[in-house]
């Protein structure tokens, strides 16, 4: 038992020294990887085929004759997404497994609701829509300063993932997604922590003065 015992001492020593000078041997770099952020933005698409009562439904949840109505709803979603490419070295059974770029999309879907009682060309639909446009325009501004932010979040990611790792080459596939699913998790979150600074900004243009000045455009309001 104890001349069993030594023998797998003595291999696991020499598997282990076998290892290290294999992977002294791959000297895996270190390089910053190349960041690109894109901003494509879909074209507004206008909606008329909803009434007060549906529009008031879709931003406060429910709707009763008398409640203040909802006449126009404006912005839109976005959407945050990265594509890692990987650059790979390979000695024998091991590889490093190193970020050649990280490749971010910051895209934008404007949209515009306009309540179905009122007609395209009238004074209330004009009014509407030139207060929802505003709301498009937060929007687009929102995704103009936070590109750049972007930017910088996934350079702090790539400075991270700089120095490449050794892996046995079996296991690169599995390790390459390990780093993709973190970079995915963490943009998640990035973009939790910014999407208050967005709703805080269409907020704050639906205040009772702007509601008051478009109110006083036109007469015909009751439809």
């Amino acid at each position: 038992m104890i001349c069993r015992i030594f023998f797998c001492a003595l291999f696991a020593i020499f598997l282990n020294i076998g290892i290290t000078f294999q992977a002294q041997a791959l000297e895996c770099p270190r390089k910053m990887p190349k960041v690109l952020v894109k901003t494509p933005a879909e074209k507004t698409q206008t909606i008329e085929r909803v009434s007060i009562g549906g529009l008031s439904r879709l931003h406060g949840g429910s709707y009763r004759p008398g409640d203040p109505s909802v006449m126009g709803l404006g912005g839109g979603r976005i959407e945050m997404s990265v594509d890692v490419d990987f650059a790979m070295l390979e000695n024998g059974s091991l590889q490093c497994v190193g970020i050649e770029s990280l490749n971010g999309t910051f895209k934008i879907y404007p949209s515009i609701l306009i309540a179905q009682n009122y007609r395209k060309n009238s004074c209330e639909y004009k009014a509407i829509m030139e207060h929802e446009m505003e709301h498009i325009n937060i929007l687009k501004r929102f995704q103009s300063l936070y590109a750049a932010q972007f930017r910088m979040f996934l350079r702090s990611l790539g400075a991270e993932y700089a120095q490449s790792s050794v892996t046995a080459s079996v296991n690169s596939s599995f390790f390459r997604k390990q780093i993709e699913q973190d970079i995915h998790a963490r943009t998640q979150a990035y973009i939790q922590k910014i999407m208050p600074v967005l709703q805080e900004r269409q907020l704050a243009l639906d205040s009772p003065e702007e509601y008051a000045r478009v109110q006083a455009k036109c007469t015909n309001w009751a439809q």
